[in-house]
This record gives structure tokens, C-alpha cells and sequence, in this order.
């Protein structure tokens, strides 16, 4: 019995050995803009040729768009951002359009070939403007550890969506030297806890220090928006980083292409250590 059960099994899996033939949906190139407005900063869009999942493309380097036209809005003002002298972003080094705390602003964009984008974002109309910070240095034979932690205490009464960043800076007789903590995440929300404190994961870095004169940690805190939140999560997690690997898994707002239009309102302040 188990000698025909055997060879039953086997012409089976043989018969079902056959070479699929799928035919993957077709894709036609599109614009990824990616931009982020904050008050006080340039404005800066960034336009890329991509091509979706599913379109095959085999391009190792971004292709930026150098022939494309480039609007801002606030809902009653529109101005045109010029193309950058390095031809990879558009700008205005200094807004035509204030960028203002609570304020909506639209960004529509066309190149020739491609279909015309548009997105939309609101600035956070508050941010946390301060925040507690601990570390302390775990060392061995061989190597120093450095760990940082942050807290603050979210804005009540709306939904909120944070960034955080930490750098310890090094300075000898001679030079500066800056090593940036490592987080398991660098991404928060008030979800479930309105109103109550957060606090990060700790951060690390190891090495160096033995000639240092002075130390000082340079923190810093960003209130963003949703779309800030999301997408930069998602190069994070799905593609370490990579701002121009394929965007089709990432999360985007922008109408008509891929990429994200987000805001956010930044605090840094630095620590002197010693």
C-alpha cells in the first residue's frame, strides 16, 4: 500500500512541474514628488521619473526631472518654484509663500510625457517645545557604549505624530566629531495616550571619546503631520532608508504619481555633558 501511495504522489508532483505563464500588469512610467514644508526652511520639490511595481525598470539611479513645472499654493497665493543649480530639486530658498503653523498648501507638478501630479498637506499648528533627556555609558575592556533616552509630554487633544534625532558631539583640542545615537525607532504616536508622556526607546552609540575635552548632545524633536509620519516610517522599515528605491509599496498622498507632500515643525536643544 505504501508502495503505490509513493509513486501516486510522485507522478502527482510531476504532473503539476509545469512552467507558469503569468502576465504581469503593465505600468507606464510616473512622477514621484517628494517635498516637505516647515516654517522658516526653503521650499524644496523633488521630481523623479519612476517606474512602478510591476514595470521591469532597471534603473540603479534616481532620473530626476529637469523639465518639469513646479507650483505652490496656500489656497488664495500661487508661486512657481525655479529649478536648483544641481538640477535635482525645485525651490525657493526664500518662500514667495510663508510657510505658517496650521496652515494648508497644495503642490501640483507636470513634466512632458508624463501625467501632471498634485498633493496636498497641513502644517501642524503646535509642536512639543521642550523635553527631558537621560544617558549614561556602559563600559567594557574594549569599547565604551553611550545610551541616550527622551521624554516630553504630547500635545493634548489632537492626534500627533513625532521624529526624533540625537547626535553626540566630541570636541578635542584639535577637532569635533559627531556620532549619531542608533534607535530601534525614531517614529512615535499619541495613539491610546492622549495627553501622557512618551518615551523613546534608547538610543546608542559606541567608541571613541578617550581625548575629549568637552561633550555635548545635540536632541532634536519633530511634530509632523501624518504623511511625514507615514512615509518616512515606511523607508525605515521597507526600504532601510532608500528614498529612491521602488516607491509602489510605500505609502504616498500624492495624486496622479507616487511620493509624499508632508509638513512638520521642529525643537532641538543640546545638552552639555561635560
Amino acid at each position: 500500500m505504501r508502495i503505490f501511495l509513493y509513486i501516486f504522489c510522485s507522478v502527482f508532483c510531476l504532473a503539476c512541474d509545469k512552467t507558469a505563464d503569468i502576465q504581469l500588469p503593465k505600468s507606464n512610467p510616473k512622477i514621484a514628488l517628494t517635498g516637505f514644508l516647515s516654517p522658516g526652511l526653503p521650499i524644496q520639490i523633488t521630481l523623479i521619473k519612476v517606474q512602478p511595481l510591476f514595470g521591469g525598470s532597471t534603473i540603479n539611479k534616481p532620473l530626476f526631472i529637469g523639465d518639469g513645472i513646479v507650483y505652490i499654493s496656500n489656497g488664495n497665493d500661487t508661486s512657481q518654484l525655479n529649478l536648483s543649480a544641481s538640477g535635482e530639486f525645485y525651490e525657493e530658498a526664500i518662500p514667495n509663500i510663508e510657510i505658517l503653523p496650521g496652515k494648508t498648501y497644495y503642490v501640483w507638478a507636470s513634466a512632458a510625457g508624463l501625467p501632471p501630479v498634485s498633493a496636498s498637506c497641513t502644517v501642524p499648528d503646535s509642536s512639543v517645545r521642550s523635553f527631558s533627556m537621560s544617558h549614561y555609558a556602559s563600559k567594557t575592556d574594549s569599547d565604551t557604549t553611550f545610551y541616550i533616552s527622551m521624554v516630553w509630554k504630547d500635545i493634548q487633544g489632537q492626534s500627533n505624530f513625532y521624529r526624533i534625532y540625537s547626535n553626540r558631539q566630541d570636541s578635542t583640542a584639535s577637532n569635533l566629531t559627531s556620532h549619531s545615537y542608533q534607535y530601534s525607532t525614531s517614529y512615535y504616536n499619541d495613539f491610546g495616550r492622549d495627553g501622557e508622556e512618551i518615551q523613546t526607546s534608547l538610543g546608542q552609540v559606541s567608541g571613541g571619546g578617550s581625548n575629549t575635552r568637552h561633550r555635548y548632545i545635540l536632541a532634536g524633536l519633530i511634530t509632523c503631520d501624518e504623511n511625514y509620519f507615514r512615509y518616512h516610517l515606511g523607508l525605515e522599515t521597507l526600504n532601510a532608508g532608500d528614498p529612491f528605491a521602488q516607491p509602489s509599496s510605500l505609502y504616498s498622498n500624492v495624486q496622479g504619481g507616487v511620493g509624499c507632500f508632508g509638513a512638520y515643525l521642529q525643537y532641538t536643544d543640546i545638552f552639555k555633558v561635560f
